[in-house]
């Protein structure tokens, strides 16, 4: 492991120095923590198709892409052509444009349950708003999401995304627990905890809050405890729940919606919401968020007949040059798109569990589409996010530094992505690189896993 951290220390040299520098100015050296980890962040200066390119003039295989909103890659020329073409117009506008309702078109012929859809800059904003929505349609004060589930870092989202397993309770009754000083007490009491993919425990805890739960919330792939797709009929089970209850479903799909299908988790499972949220792919790789649901739930922030139930402004909503990258991502997004980009995911695992079972090692590749989770280390399947708690989280993050130096880039700790720029060279290429990564590992990881 020394040997990773020297090399990466002798690669980055340039991105060490801005980070030092960086830490005069944020507290952290940072001002998103998304993309920290130990020693330090490389410093991008450029993406082109499948490819970043550091300060270092390093480049690497990005299986990042932002955390999920460049499907197409880097610098996809339609979309800088577009991007181009908005900002020559003007840049923003006290005043709508008819960009934003050719998105908000595209967004409700692709979205099962859009029949109305209102724009947020980002995705916390989003779930903050829909959340909001839900309170005030129904009238009841609570909201149940899941446990592990990440949905922003609002105050009503940042609880029991990442227990630890002490504090965590039951499994069946999970704590609610801020992840966050800061969240009001109140805050955290309002918020129920669901165990995700144990429907009798959902069952009995919605039926309990019943009075006084509004809504709830749910990634449909658990994409923040590393990719944990809904087991079969789960989704289903939790909408009829939901329907016999009267409390609204929403799925944050700012991860999985226009990933894992055009119509999102919504097509891929065949569960159509209350409401969703969507960001990510929907801006292009421009700032953009967006509630979309049922018109009568949407009509909390009808403002034309008097004021509206829920008061919702933002100086960037709809932003002509976000909504013209969104229009033209989500314009290229063909059946043979969503293909190409799972069965490249299906490969790299595939492969990476090869390797790991020649190798001897226990470890686990997560996917849902073209979104991958790059190593679950000593787990041999992810079925709820306790299973987390058992997770060698040191092996991940020395295989994802050494996958770095060897010019494959994800996030330690990460969930990733595969873009439509990789060719089928790339792919073997970049997997090739980790694989070796996990040769090199193997004697230490076996030792850890054997002990």
């Amino acid at each position: 492991m020394t040997d990773f951290l020297e090399r990466y220390a002798s690669k980055t040299r340039g991105s060490y120095a801005l980070f030092e520098r960086a830490q005069k100015t944020f507290a952290g050296g940072n001002t998103r923590h998304t993309y920290i980890y130990e020693p330090y962040p490389i410093y991008i200066k450029q993406g082109v198709g499948c490819r970043i390119i550091d300060v270092d003039r390093n480049q690497y295989y990005d299986f990042t892409n932002n955390m999920g909103p460049l499907i197409l890659g880097h610098n996809d020329p339609r979309v800088v052509q577009a991007v181009k073409s908005a900002v020559a117009m003007g840049d923003s506008y006290a005043a709508p444009t008819a960009l934003e309702i050719e998105l908000g078109e595209m967004l409700c012929d692709a979205i099962p349950c859009a029949e109305r859809v209102r724009f947020t800059v980002t995705g916390t904003e989003a779930t903050m708003t829909v959340l909001r929505a839900t309170r005030a349609f129904t009238g009841k004060s609570k909201i149940a999401k899941f446990e592990g589930h990440y949905h922003g870092t609002h105050d009503y989202a940042q609880i029991s995304t990442h227990p630890t397993e002490d504090q965590a309770g039951s499994s069946a009754a999970p704590r609610s627990l801020p992840d966050s000083m800061g969240l009001p007490p109140g805050i955290v009491e309002s918020v129920v905890v669901l165990p995700w993919n144990d429907f009798p425990a959902c069952e009995a805890l919605i039926k309990a809050n019943s009075k006084d739960l509004a809504s709830i919330i749910l990634d449909p792939i658990a994409n923040g405890s590393g990719i944990i797709p809904p087991e079969d009929g789960f989704l289903k089970s939790l909408k009829d729940c939901a329907e016999q209850y009267d409390v609204l479903l929403v799925f944050d799909e700012i991860i999985s919606g226009f990933r894992l299908a055009y119509g999102g988790a919504q097509e891929a499972y065949k569960v159509v919401p209350d409401l969703a949220t969507y960001g990510k792919i929907i801006g292009g790789g421009y700032p953009a968020g967006a509630v979309a649901g049922r018109a009568d739930v949407m009509d909390v922030f009808n403002s034309k007949t008097g004021p509206p139930k829920v008061k919702h402004y933002g100086t960037y909503n709809g932003q002509p040059v976000s909504m013209a990258a969104g229009i033209a991502t989500l314009s290229q997004l063909k059946p043979q798109i969503y293909e190409k980009i799972g069965s490249e995911a299906q490969l790299i695992k595939r492969e990476i569990e090869s390797t790991l079972e020649d190798l001897h090692i226990e470890g686990h590749v997560s996917v849902a589409g073209s979104m991958l989770y790059l190593i679950h280390f000593g787990i041999e399947q992810m079925r709820n996010p306790r299973d987390v708690f058992r997770e060698d989280r040191e092996s991940t993050w020395k295989f994802a530094l050494g996958s770095i130096c060897s010019g494959v880039y994800f996030v330690p700790g990460r969930s990733g992505n595969v873009s439509a720029a990789f060719g089928s060279e790339d792919i073997k290429s970049s997997t090739d690189s980790m694989k070796q990564v996990l040769r090199e590992l193997a004697p230490e990881i076996r030792r850890k896993q054997n002990a």
